[in-house]
């Protein structure tokens, strides 16, 4: 879990600068802003052998009172060795969880201590001796995790993980969270994303099939920017957008069982990469690797090449920022773009960790 959250430590007079009852382009924008310009992670006793392997860091988000949520809903993971059974000591779990709903921390948490555990006894029973029984692992963890969950029913999360074991890497991710693996050129400090989870969004044509097979309706985005959604009935009518419903905006989840009859799964699509197979394409020689798992609060606004710069950076070139500081200047930044916009900021939560072959 990050262990920082920095709205416990940055002094941020929101209410001075974003009026709550303000909607549309916030009229204080052109105004200096008052997050602290230093940096807190800075001020922290890190370990600096440990703090340029891996990160996680949160910053909670700043909600309009009408939503009725106050609460982090985002939850990161790091389990490093994970399932070590004699196997690869370099072995990890990674992953991020972003929870939608009034109780969607509560799915996220729950998702976010029960997966590893889960996993871990999936796999011990499966095996790891090929790609598929680890596969098959994934599912039926994911499926497990949903089945557990207890209470709440119109709340859910997105699950986007990484799991190495050995020279294998594998990404599991239901819902619109994006997780992405880059390599990096020691000699010309290129940074290349080899890979990004394809996101589960419902205008999608095999998500939309399905949805619509069972009756449900799909609201195709009306903007740029804007996401397709589910629309789930809130009552015993069919789904319609003039109804009591609301508009899920991804087409599997954890949780969110009021909206399992409209198509809405929890069945992750997992991806089985071979990190020898990356290394030897990307040049075999000076190459290295790293796994960046965040929440849309982050890239709605920093699309994926700049996070893989400046992490990249930070990681390999000599006399720059710490890790973690790094972490903090992304979440500031993306900070600093939602406010602009409207009186809201979302949850904004990150994990990134170096793959050592």
């Amino acid at each position: 879990f990050p262990w920082i959250d920095l709205k416990t430590y940055i002094e941020h007079d929101e209410a001075d600068d974003v009026p709550v009852n303000t909607f549309g382009r916030n009229p204080n924008a052109s105004k200096p802003r008052t997050t602290k310009a230093t940096s807190e992670i800075s001020k922290l006793q890190l370990d600096p052998s440990i703090d340029q392997q891996y990160a996680l860091l949160t910053r909670g988000g700043y909600k309009m009172l009408a939503s009725g949520v106050s609460a982090n809903q985002d939850r990161a993971i790091l389990v490093s060795p994970f399932f070590n059974d004699g196997g690869n000591s370099k072995d990890f779990l990674m992953g991020i969880m972003d929870g939608h709903g009034t109780e969607g921390h509560v799915v996220s948490n729950f998702a976010a201590l029960e997966l590893p555990r889960v996993l871990s006894h999936n796999l011990e029973l499966k095996g790891t001796s090929s790609a598929q029984s680890v596969e098959q692992a994934l599912v039926d963890t994911f499926l497990e995790v949903d089945k557990n969950l207890p209470g709440t029913t119109e709340a859910g999360s997105t699950a986007s993980m990484f799991l190495r074991l050995g020279d294998q890497l594998f990404v599991a991710n239901v819902g619109d969270s994006k997780s992405f693996l880059a390599t990096y050129n020691v000699v010309t400090q290129k940074v290349d994303i080899v890979f990004v989870n394809a996101l589960h969004k419902p205008h999608l044509p095999e998500e939309r099939k399905r949805i619509e097979s069972v009756g449900g309706m799909v609201i195709m985005p009306r903007s740029l920017g804007d996401s397709s959604r589910v629309v789930i009935p809130l009552d015993d009518n069919p789904p319609s957008p003039f109804g009591p419903s609301m508009a899920l905006a991804m087409s599997r989840s954890i949780g969110d069982r009021v909206a399992r009859k409209q198509g809405v799964i929890p069945n992750p699509t997992v991806t089985v990469l071979n990190l020898n197979d990356i290394v030897t394409k990307a040049g075999k020689t000076n190459i290295e690797l790293f796994a960046v798992s965040a929440s849309d609060g982050l890239f709605d606004h920093i699309p994926p090449p700049n996070v893989a710069e400046e992490l990249a950076k930070s990681m390999y070139q000599p006399n720059t920022p710490r890790l973690l500081e790094t972490c903090e200047k992304l979440i500031m930044e993306s900070s600093e773009k939602w406010i602009v916009s409207m009186p809201y900021r979302d949850d904004i939560t990150m994990a990134v960790t170096k793959i050592e072959l």
